[in-house]
């Protein structure tokens, strides 16, 4: 027997992201995220189980997160929360990660190019890449590598080529 095949497109809008995780994760009672976002999505899926539907999904998600904040996520020693003036882009859905593509975040901390992975079981291989890049020989870093998951991330300065290259031997 053919599992069940499953296809979606739509648009959300006025999303509270901070509502929808704590709804979500009743459980753990952690909210990772805060803010409004609107956003789109196609989604072609098959399987008889939520594990096969979610290995087979494959798709697009586009997002635009406005005024919000990170609470696990601090870009330096002793920072704040990341806060999230405004984060768009799109994310390709497949082998059950977000890939992300063209994402920008504007942030106090300054603006951001990001790319790399998020799962749907929630581990994180991000890159937040300064935009315009850091001016040669400054001490703020390139951008940050943020790793691990949602709820416990680790947050690593990138450094500049300049950088690598006095550490080179």
């Amino acid at each position: 027997m053919k599992p069940a095949a499953y296809t979606g497109n739509g648009t959300v809008t006025g999303i509270s992201l901070g509502h929808l995780t704590a709804t979500h994760l009743a459980a753990t009672k952690d909210e990772w995220i805060a803010g409004d976002a609107d956003g789109s999505y196609q989604v072609t899926a098959a399987g008889s189980t939520g594990d096969e539907f979610w290995q087979s999904a494959k798709g697009v998600v586009r997002f635009e997160v406005r005024d919000g904040t990170l609470p696990h996520i601090s870009l330096g020693e002793d920072a704040e929360p990341l806060k999230v003036g405004r984060f768009e882009g799109s994310a390709r859905l497949r082998d059950a990660k977000l890939e992300l593509e063209e994402g920008e975040l504007d942030s106090p901390e300054g603006l951001f190019r990001v790319s790399g992975t998020a799962s749907l079981g929630r581990d994180l291989d991000l890159k937040l890449e300064r935009s315009p890049a850091a001016e040669p020989g400054s001490s703020t870093p390139a951008g940050y590598a943020i790793t691990g998951t949602v709820t416990d991330p680790r947050v690593v300065p990138l450094t500049t080529p300049e950088t690598r290259a006095q550490l080179k031997p």
